[in-house]
């Protein structure tokens, strides 16, 4: 996590030279934060620069970029104030980015020492501790950082994870203990912290929180038990929060309700008609299939909408249009992946030729931020007690974020403005290829190893891209052996 990360909507060759100015002009700790953010994020170029040469002409050299320029700003801005906490931490994370885990600690140990309750240092201590497998000593980091910022969510699940990761379950389901025992003060403290957790507002959440509460009551009464807040409690309460507002994921952008819920007919919204008119220029014969078909009537019904006076009944093609619409966000990206589907299936079928311009890529409505992912991972919803329909919204919810980066809503200059054309037919073998920095002693490689010698050979060849180091690990050793 890094701290202070500074809102750039303007293009970096506008507000860099404004950093730099306020740097010349004044220096100070602060800005070097400041720049250090925003430099850490530049990518390093793959290729070395052409500088000029002192002996003449240019020579190829590696000019310090991203992560070299943000380590030397963050290091600058020490020698002007070795007391401030969010250098040391933002110096912590860029180091533990690139892989310094134990120069990492340090740095967070300094900004913990100098700024014991900054919540943000305390998380990113514990995560790294953790990180060095020292999951045991990163649950008392996660507990203060809990106590600092009780509604910080990556602490609370910070601490969920290490307490489950060393099955340490005292106040796992707030299930607390009326008689005094030797761990009660460590079990009330957690008790204490998840209290001040700011309470769910979304219904859904809200009536689940209800529920698991509800598990305990009365029990307490006669029995030697009462029921709290606990921690697993508090990760469900987030998750489910996260959920309910997910699910408002660009609304407004494309359909205007009325103002307060109520009142007119919804009505499009000029994003939606840029958005249909731009789909339909790609899908110029509307008979070319239901989704142009599909693309060109909602274009239709929009525009008719959209000129109707104010107060009159929608259209009834409209109408059926915006009850598809129901979470915005998602309605807008699904339609974009299917016609970037059949855009490609044209080139495949030699219907449209490179250079076409209903073959420009497809551009998602402008203001379509990026969509929310939950804090519980996919693979670790099985540890948490969430019902089969919030294992599905989370894998949902992650897709559509990866969906989101792929079709380039989060701003992506490597993609060409073209649909690329797609490969050649495969002669004679499909070639398929899996990549994973898990193809070592790792739970998915467990599961996964015998999966690549069962393609059939006659018509697949396999290839495993590993993105980190043999461990000299049988399950590596089988991987590598029956890929290929």
């Amino acid at each position: 996590l890094h701290q202070d990360h500074a809102l750039v909507v303007q293009p970096l060759a506008v507000v860099l030279p404004l950093y730099y100015l306020a740097l010349a002009l004044a220096p100070s700790p602060s800005t070097c934060n400041n720049l250090g953010i925003i430099l850490s994020a530049i990518p390093t170029p793959p290729t070395p620069t052409l500088v000029p040469s002192l002996q003449g002409g240019h020579q190829a050299a590696q000019a310090p970029m991203g992560a070299a320029l943000a380590l030397q700003y963050y290091t600058h801005g020490l020698a002007l104030d070795a007391r401030h906490p969010h250098l040391y931490t933002n110096l912590g994370s860029l180091l533990k980015d690139l892989g310094y885990v134990a120069e990492a600690v340090r740095m967070y140990e300094r900004a913990v020492d100098v700024s014991p309750g900054f919540d943000v240092a305390l998380a990113n201590l514990g995560n790294a501790i953790k990180d060095l497998g020292r999951v045991q000593e990163s649950v008392a980091w996660y507990l203060r950082a809990v106590q600092a910022s009780p509604d910080f969510v990556e602490a609370v699940c910070g601490l969920a994870n290490a307490m489950a990761g060393v099955c340490d379950w005292r106040a796992r389901d707030g299930l607390r203990a009326d008689a005094a025992g030797a761990d009660d003060a460590a079990a009330e403290r957690i008790f204490a912290a998840m209290a001040r957790g700011r309470q769910p507002t979304a219904p859904a959440a809200v009536a689940r929180m209800q529920r698991r509460l509800a598990l305990g009551a009365g029990a307490g009464e006669a029995g030697p038990h009462t029921r709290a807040r606990g921690w697993m409690d508090r990760v469900v309460e987030i998750v489910g929060q996260q959920l309910c507002d997910g699910a408002a994921w660009g609304r407004g952008l494309l359909v205007a309700r009325g103002a307060g819920g109520g009142g007119g007919a919804p009505r499009p919204t000029r994003g939606l008609l840029r958005f249909l008119d731009a789909l339909a220029r790609l899908l110029p014969d509307a008979r070319a299939g239901a989704l142009a078909a599909f693309v060109h009537c909602a274009l239709r019904a929009a525009a008719a909408a959209a000129a109707a006076p104010d107060g009159a009944p929608a259209p009834r093609t409209w109408a059926r249009v915006v009850r598809q619409i129901r979470n915005e966000g998602g309605w807008a990206l699904r339609l974009a992946e299917r016609v970037a589907a059949a855009q490609q299936r044209r080139q495949f079928a030699g219907l449209a030729r490179a250079g076409d311009a209903s073959l420009r890529r497809v551009q998602l409505p402008g203001g379509l931020a990026a969509p929310g992912v939950p804090t519980v991972l996919p693979f670790h919803t099985f540890t948490y007690p969430l019902d089969a329909r919030e294992v599905r919204l989370i894998s949902h919810r992650n897709a559509l974020r990866l969906s989101f980066v792929a079709l380039g809503g989060a701003g992506a200059p490597w993609l060409a403005p073209h649909v690329l054309a797609p490969p050649p037919a495969p002669a004679p073998l499909l070639h398929v290829g899996y990549v994973s920095s898990d193809f070592n002693n790792h739970p998915l490689a467990h599961l996964m190893q015998s999966v690549f010698g069962m393609h059939d050979r006659r018509r697949v060849r396999v290839f495993c891209y590993a993105t980190t180091a043999a461990d000299g690990s049988a399950h590596r050793a089988k991987i590598e052996r029956e890929a290929g």
